[in-house]
């Protein structure tokens, strides 16, 4: 049974990260928009959030897998040496991964290919989405007993 929490746990994480990264980056564009001076009625913004969550949330959710496949393994080893961090292990494993899947792209493609994230704040926000990401996978692994997920 701890095998289906473990593979719950990991997809709502993917799922978490990359609605919230994709919430995070449409806004980021949207408020370029707007500093350009361009009207956007509320339900242009909501179309939009809506368009991106449909479109760009599936490939945002396969970057969060692939960089989570790596990262929360490795949290796991890590947390057997760092007892004191097992709280702050898997988010932080959840950052670095969306972190470094987005700037290996970036340094491979030569530009970031998630528009909200080509500023400073937008790709913090991506990092939060993935320590989101991480959060979710501890609680829901570790069946809300409040302990890191074992993996």
């Amino acid at each position: 049974m701890g095998w289906i929490r473990q593979l719950l746990a990991f997809a709502l994480a993917v799922a978490a990260t990359a609605l919230l990264g994709t919430l995070a980056s449409t806004h980021f564009v949207l408020a370029g928009l707007v500093d350009l001076n361009v009207e956007l009625p509320l339900s242009a913004r909501l179309f939009s959030h809506g368009h991106d969550i449909v479109g760009m949330g599936p490939v945002l959710a396969l970057v969060a897998a692939a960089g989570f496949v790596i990262a929360f393994p490795v949290a796991a080893l890590a947390r057997r040496f760092l007892p004191r961090w097992r709280a702050v292990g898997y988010p932080l494993a959840g950052a670095a991964a969306m972190l470094a899947a987005l700037l290996l792209m970036e340094s491979v493609l030569g530009l970031m290919p998630v528009a909200g994230a080509r500023g400073a704040a937008g790709l913090v926000m991506q990092g939060v989405a993935g320590a989101v990401g991480g959060y979710v996978f501890a609680a829901v692994a570790s069946g809300g007993r409040g302990q890191a997920a074992s993996l």
